[in-house]
């Protein structure tokens, strides 16, 4: 038998709702993965514990760059809270945008990924799947933000618009009656009393 380590041919599974994530964001997933699988073999010797960890810590330096860039939060880790020999919560762990942990069980930030029990960690294809699906969450979004704001800026200029076209009705009409300009100067000046009165008390 040749000494030689056996290759083992890895394949990735992706379900249909993250590629049309991935769809939004541009991306052709299947694609993608079939190059990256094409010809790839990987021969790992004995993973022990620390090299497990390394291994989780590559992955989550591959994601950061797009983490931050989103400002999102991915689930990487899940723990497990029994009562009675019954699941009664699975809070997350998330890698967030500024590089840190954050645990929901605890509430709180964790700096190392040594720090989340190796158990916890989820399954590399369930990270994938969380990452872009956040990302294309992340993406709508920011396309309906962008929509709210041209909607705002609209309302806010047909409002200046609507009090222009006032100011020039009201400006004729004086023009045209002095006696309503004397009228609105005098209400003007009465508005003024009011305020230095109730300044002075």
């Amino acid at each position: 038998m040749s000494s030689e380590k056996v290759k083992r041919k890895l394949t990735l599974s992706v379900d249909e709702e993250v590629i049309e994530k991935a769809k939004r964001l541009g991306l052709n997933l299947s694609e993608i993965t079939e190059a990256v699988l094409r010809g790839f073999a990987f021969a790992p010797n004995e993973i022990d514990k620390a090299s497990l960890y390394d291994k989780y810590k590559e992955l989550m330096d591959a994601m950061f760059p797009l983490i931050r860039e989103y400002g999102v939060s991915v689930t990487v880790a899940k723990l497990i809270v029994e009562e009675k020999g019954f699941i009664v919560a699975e809070p997350e762990i998330l890698l967030c945008s500024d590089g840190t942990f954050y645990s929901e069980l605890t509430e709180e930030t964790l700096s190392e990924i040594r720090q989340i029990p190796i158990y916890a960690l989820l399954e590399p294809k369930e990270i994938l799947s969380n990452f872009i699906k956040k990302l294309a969450s992340a993406e709508e979004e920011k396309k309906e933000r962008v929509e709210e704001i041209e909607m705002a800026k609209r309302v806010i200029l047909a409002i200046t618009e609507s009090i222009k076209t006032q100011r020039v009705k009201i400006a004729k009409r004086e023009l045209s009656d002095p006696k309503l300009k004397d009228a609105r100067s005098d209400e003007v000046e009465q508005d003024k009393s009011k305020d230095i009165g109730a300044t002075q008390k």
